[in-house]
Parts: structure tokens; C-alpha cells; sequence
């Protein structure tokens, strides 16, 4: 938390989805001034009566300290494009972007701008414990990481099927959705030379693909088997890491890692408070901080080479090397 006497951070948030307003919440409790670009004057809620402009000639020629891309997938780099010159500083939420064409402009700007990526689980106190325990071994030859929830669950007050996720053009798709797994496998254990991604069922009968089994071959030798589902009631979230003679499993519904063995089984404990409300804190606490410090960053844009290279498989139905 900043000091109150501090300048307080002014924070442009571009969607007031419900990412949108998680985001804006925990900017404003972190000491920012918080205001909503809006395209129309809609009949969605403004909770806390966030400051709104609507319409590119409202803002043009303000600045902001940092705007936060919350928008549909697809139209990030398109908004970024807009508001490339108000900000020096830009937080885009996962993906970065749903296709090459806008991958190589994010590539092209990440020089002369600061632009972080929404995949929180790296500040989760659980992963990173894991990927401190990875630097002192030999790296494992196998992981594995599943995610399965229900789409339709999602938010209740609409239509599944009018969600931008359930919308191909939009960016939608349980890849592109649930890429967090993704590129968790990417955080713990590097770059990814081929990956074989098939479509498991499809029970919500949309245009998108609703489960998915990857295969991913990283650099280093190490493989990673990635389940996802958004057509899944029976709700599971978890990640397990195969060493020779035991296996870590890290499940997001308890804040501690198991270690199991051939001999013994026992937990090792994580401290302080760890669920994900308080991994987006972490994750948008260090964008503050390094903003504050004037700290350049660099982006990394692997994650998204390998959703596009999934997509790819998925359509060619067979292994391919990363585009």
C-alpha cells in the first residue's frame, strides 16, 4: 500500500466487465485514481461511481499513469493502438492478443513501451514456491495441469452464449479463455519447441472449442500435459509435478503444496494468505511498484506463440513446432 500522501496513480480501465471491475476495485484499494473508458452509454452498473469518459475525443489528450486493456480479446492491440500515445505504461489482460498480425505489433511497441500481461498466477505465493524448489533440482520430465469449470456457471446475470467467450471472433474458446494453465507450464519450465492440442467433447454447442488436451515439449526436454474444460461441473484446479521419486501437487483450493513420495506424504506449508483474489493483488501491487520506480519492462510474449500454435494443431488435427 502506498503512503497516503503519495500522488495517487491515475489508472484508465478500457471494458467494465466483471475483470474489468476486479481490476478497478483493487486499483482503487491500492491508492489509484480509477476512471472507466466506455464506447456507449450502456445500462451496466457503475458500482462505485467510478469516473467515466466515453468516445476517443474525451481523452485524447489526457494521460494516464497507466491504462488497463479489460476488453473481449480480440480488440486488445486494437484499443492499445488507439491509446498508445496517453500512456507509457499499459496492463493488457490474457491474452495479449488472438492472432500474429497483432502478436508482432505487441513485440514491435513492447520497446518503447512498458506493457505487462494479465497472467496473475505468477504472483501466486503457491507457483512461485514451486518454481523456487524447481531452481535446486534436475527439471522434472513431466508435469501435468488441469483446469475444468463450467462456462455456463460463470456469471449468472447473462446469457452464456452472449459472453465473449462462448464469440470465435471475439477471442472466445476455452484456450484463449483458460490460458492461465498455459502459460503457468510456460513460467515453471520455459520455452516450448512443439505442441499437439486435440478437442476432447462438446457439450455447450458453441462455435468454439469447450475442452482440450495439450501436449507441450519444452526446450529443455521437460513435457507438459494441459486439460482444460469449460463444460465441466465438477470443478477441479490443480497442477502436479513429476519427479523421479515424488510429485508435487499444488491444488488452488487449499493453500498449501502437497509432497508425496514413495515413502511419506506431508505439506508443505505456504505462508500468508493464498487464494486468487489475493494473487490479483500481488500481480496489480507490483505493476504500482515498478510504475512508482520507473522500472522498464520487457514482455514476453511465448504464451501467446503457444495458444496461436495450439489453435493450429486443433485445425490440422496433428503435432506442429511453435509459429
Amino acid at each position: 500500500m502506498y503512503k497516503k500522501n503519495s500522488k495517487k496513480l491515475e489508472v484508465l480501465i478500457v471494458g467494465m466487465g466483471s475483470i474489468g471491475l476486479r481490476h478497478a476495485s483493487i486499483f482503487k484499494d491500492l491508492g489509484c485514481a480509477v476512471s472507466f473508458f466506455r464506447t456507449n452509454k450502456s445500462n451496466l452498473k457503475n458500482p462505485n461511481c467510478y469516473n467515466e469518459y466515453f468516445g476517443i475525443k474525451q481523452i485524447n489528450k489526457l494521460s494516464f499513469d497507466l491504462i488497463a486493456i479489460c476488453n473481449p480479446s480480440s480488440m486488445h492491440v486494437e484499443y492499445l493502438k488507439k491509446f498508445k500515445n496517453l500512456s507509457q505504461n499499459f496492463f493488457i489482460e490474457k491474452p495479449l492478443c488472438t492472432n500474429k498480425k497483432d502478436l508482432i505489433f505487441l513485440k514491435k511497441i513492447s520497446i518503447k513501451k512498458n506493457i505487462y500481461s494479465g497472467y496473475m498466477l505468477r504472483y501466486d505465493k503457491r507457483v512461485l514456491e514451486i518454481k523456487k524448489k524447481l531452481k535446486n533440482v534436475n527439471t522434472p520430465k513431466f508435469s501435468s495441469f488441469k483446469w475444468h469449470t463450467y462456462f455456463p456457471d460463470w456469471h449468472k446475470y447473462e446469457n452464456f452464449k452472449n459472453s465473449y467467450a462462448a464469440n470465435k471472433k471475439l477471442g472466445g474458446g476455452v484456450i484463449f479463455t483458460c490460458s492461465h494453465e498455459i502459460d503457468m507450464a510456460i513460467f515453471l519450465f520455459g520455452k516450448v519447441k512443439t505442441v499437439h492440442c486435440q478437442e476432447i467433447i462438446k457439450r455447450l454447442n458453441l462455435n468454439v472449442e469447450e475442452s482440450v488436451c495439450i501436449l507441450m515439449t519444452h526446450e529443455n526436454g521437460s513435457k507438459s500435459f494441459v486439460s482444460l474444460d469449460f463444460t465441466n461441473k465438477n470443478f477441479t484446479r490443480e497442477f502436479k509435478v513429476y519427479y523421479k521419486n515424488k510429485i508435487l501437487t499444488c491444488n488452488f483450493k487449499k493453500s498449501n503444496i502437497c509432497q508425496e513420495s514413495f515413502n511419506n506424504l506431508f505439506l508443505i506449508i505456504v505462508s500468508g494468505k493464498n487464494d486468487i483474489d489475493q494473487t490479483y493483488k500481488n500481480q496489480n501491487y507490483s505493476i504500482l511498484k515498478n510504475i512508482k520506480n520507473n522500472v522498464k519492462v520487457f514482455l514476453n510474449i511465448e504464451t501467446e506463440r503457444v495458444l496461436l500454435s495450439c489453435l493450429k494443431s486443433l485445425k490440422l488435427k496433428k503435432m506442429i513446432k511453435i509459429l
